[in-house]
């Protein structure tokens, strides 16, 4: 296999935000014993973002100030969340921006939400009902 890896190029954008979220934001020392396993899976989840709309190369921070996600959460909660928000009409090259930009999100059920009245009520300032 070969790959022209120019300057400024698909596959050197790539390896700058893995860079990114590898070593600037120390993601790697996370890793228990170095296991190559989770290594590939923290990769698999950042590859979700890249085939759902991502430009590679602009997410290297937003993803290293997240490990979160990308320890923690399944590959497929993060496709879904990302899916959910391109059905809503989002364009998809800002739905894993935004989506990193307020992690929070990812702790919500949003295919099945539940809307506590009285908060709601008391957020939106309406007087609450006895």
């Amino acid at each position: 296999m070969t790959v022209d890896v120019e300057p400024g190029g698909e596959i050197d954008r790539l390896l700058q935000d893995l860079r990114t979220v590898f070593v600037d934001f120390s993601l790697a020392e996370s890793v228990p014993e170095d296991n190559v396993d989770v290594f590939l899976q923290i990769c698999r989840k950042i590859r979700v973002f890249y085939d759902l709309g991502s430009s590679r190369g602009t997410m290297g921070e937003l993803m290293g100030m997240n490990r979160r996600i990308f320890l923690e959460l399944d590959e497929e909660a993060i496709a879904q969340k990302l899916k959910f928000f391109i059905k809503l009409g989002m364009e998809a090259e800002k739905v894993g921006p935004f989506i990193l930009g307020c992690p929070d999100i990812l702790d919500f059920d949003l295919e099945n939400p539940i809307i506590a009245m009285p908060e709601y009520l008391k957020r939106v300032g309406l007087p609450k009902m006895k």
